[in-house]
């Protein structure tokens, strides 16, 4: 099982102020910079470092095929509960699927979680678990 520390229990988070920056995702705003030079997406598939990239197959480099974004399906659908290999799953099946409404439900998940400071992936375990069982039928 992958490593999980919840941003509160991270130990390379000193000040106090640090944590309410990284729970409430505050911390990502100045990525917006990135979305507006348009090196990022405002939806896509978070970025990762080059040399994870490197340990992938090719199925799961289409994940490269999209901008990386500010907020991604894997995000709204998991957040920092997903392991790697979750993460990337979810991302690849954003980059088969994404379009304007997936874009603007993922921005929706993510408001509504930031506004409302929850834990996204409670309030959609039911979602991903009807959309496997949909796919194994």
């Amino acid at each position: 099982m992958a490593n999980r520390l919840a941003a509160a229990d991270d130990p390379r988070l000193t000040p106090p102020w640090a944590g309410f920056l990284r729970e409430t995702s505050l911390d990502e705003l100045p990525q917006l910079i990135n979305v507006l030079r348009s090196e990022m997406s405002l939806v896509g598939p978070r970025p990762l470092y080059e040399r994870q990239a490197e340990q992938w197959d090719e199925r799961q480099r289409r994940r490269l095929l999209v901008k990386p974004g500010l907020t991604g399906y894997a995000q709204v659908y998991g957040r920092a509960s997903l392991t790697i290999e979750e993460k990337i799953e979810l991302d690849l099946y954003y980059v088969d699927n994404h379009g304007p409404l997936m874009d603007l439900r993922c921005l929706a998940g993510t408001l509504g979680g930031w506004c409302c400071r929850r834990r996204i992936r409670a309030a959609t375990t039911a979602c991903n678990e009807s959309e496997k069982a949909a796919e194994a039928r």
